[in-house]
């Protein structure tokens, strides 16, 4: 069935849309999908994750865009088993398009949801996924990187023991960005011209694209506002 998913899935997020630099980042991270179907992100909160993977599938995979299930573990119980959460989303996404599988166990919702997402062609994110339990979290990804076939599954993520310490070449760690990146983002982004404003813009957002974001937008501002 490649139906594609059901008007209630959850979208891919959009990327910002001023975005600067991580050219290197978004090769790596293509690379790292065609290579395998397990693909981890992780870094400090703030550097971006989520606007890089976000990025990387409208840029080099946008006909898999509306096949994409976005999972933000944000919005789910802080804890939750990560497996039993997936598996009912995925099953929910297909829903309009699924057809019994007479093979499916009850008893085991992770070879259904692996299954599922091969069989319907979906790929998944699994946003901020460091919120789940931590051991089922694990079990989800190393399974995924042993057994699904076609499907794609990307998770972000604030640290990297999550099971694929034997494929490092899955594994992408997102650091902060220079100086030179940041300050083009506070002209672009903030509208920031004075060359004080910016430097102190970016000296106190210490690389964090999310942090920056949240200053004024204006010259004046960002100076009487920044602590």
């Amino acid at each position: 069935v490649r139906g594609g998913v059901g008007p209630g899935a959850r979208r891919v997020a959009n990327p910002p849309p001023i975005f600067v630099g991580r050219d290197a980042e978004i090769a790596a991270l293509a690379a790292s999908i065609k290579r395998g179907p397990a693909s981890l992100v992780w870094g400090l909160e703030g550097l971006g994750k989520s606007a890089l993977v976000s990025k990387t599938l409208f840029l080099r995979f946008s006909e898999m865009i509306s096949r994409t299930v976005w999972i933000p573990f944000t919005s789910l119980p802080k804890g939750c088993n990560s497996i039993a959460e997936v598996s009912q989303i995925l099953f929910e996404a297909v829903r309009p398009h699924a057809k019994p599988d007479p093979g499916a166990s009850p008893d085991d919702p992770l070879g259904a949801a692996i299954d599922l997402a091969d069989r319907h062609d979906i790929w998944i994110v699994l946003e901020d996924l460091h919120l789940a339990d931590r051991d089922s979290a694990r079990e989800l990804m190393s399974a995924v990187a042993r057994a699904s076939r076609t499907a794609r599954w990307i998770a972000t993520a604030d640290r990297d023991d999550f099971g694929l310490h034997q494929l490092p070449e899955q594994v992408l760690h997102l650091g902060r960005l220079s100086e030179t990146e940041m300050s083009d983002l506070a002209r672009l982004a903030l509208r920031a011209n004075a060359d004080e404003s910016v430097a102190r813009i970016v000296a106190m957002a210490a690389g964090s694209p999310w942090r920056l974001r949240s200053f004024p937008t204006t010259d004046a501002d960002a100076l009487a506002h920044v602590p």
